[in-house]
């Protein structure tokens, strides 16, 4: 019974730890495509934005001080500054996914987004930081449909899905590239395509 006391005093307190907000300033663009300059209240997972959280649900401070829920439904984008890089949270209303916005990792002729989810279905390892997010990958190639990156059959995907950049595939297929050189590959492939 002691034990079972102190894990749910060290879930609660790293719970307050990692959601303690910290705010940045940022911008968001609504679906008209009016920029709105805003300070947003962003949760940090091991000193980060949590991403698993702000994927969902993000908040900002409007002009009078009120905290707001900026909704998926009514933007198309929001951005903020962290540690000097600007991170690009795009609105997602399709399939696939769970998740509200998506992580533009690389933005170009393909692009790169990233979404996060638990290691594992148990809730409490999220809060007491024994299991690491997943990044799962989507591609999209000039604003066609999403592809959802399959990394137990990423050579065989890629294949077929750059198929239009040879040079490349080969080095997928040669094992030069990997699944966790998805960035590097997508920046190849935007710059062969400028």
């Amino acid at each position: 019974m002691r034990k079972a006391k102190w894990i749910f005093f060290l879930a609660c307190l790293t719970y307050s730890y990692s959601a303690f907000p910290d705010q940045m300033k940022g911008y968001y663009v609504d679906l008209k495509g009016d920029t709105t300059y805003v300070i947003f209240d962003i949760p940090l997972y091991l000193n980060s934005p949590n991403y698993h959280m702000i994927q969902n649900e993000i908040k900002y401070f409007d002009s009078n001080g009120k905290k707001v829920k900026l909704k998926s439904r009514i933007t198309t984008t929001y951005c903020f500054l962290f540690n000097d890089s600007l991170i690009k949270m795009v609105a997602y209303n399709g399939p696939m996914v769970l998740a509200k916005f998506l992580k533009l990792q690389v933005d170009g002729e393909l692009k790169l987004y990233i979404f996060y989810s638990p290691s594992s279905s148990n809730p409490l390892s999220l809060l007491l930081l024994k299991e690491p997010l997943l990044e799962n990958y989507l591609y999209q190639k000039r604003n066609e449909k999403f592809l959802a990156i399959n990394t137990l059959n990423f050579r065989n995907q890629m294949s077929g899905y750059l198929s239009e950049f040879p040079d490349l595939v080969a080095k997928i297929n040669s094992k030069i590239y990997k699944v966790k050189d998805i960035e590097k590959i997508t920046l190849e492939y935007n710059a062969h395509f400028l």
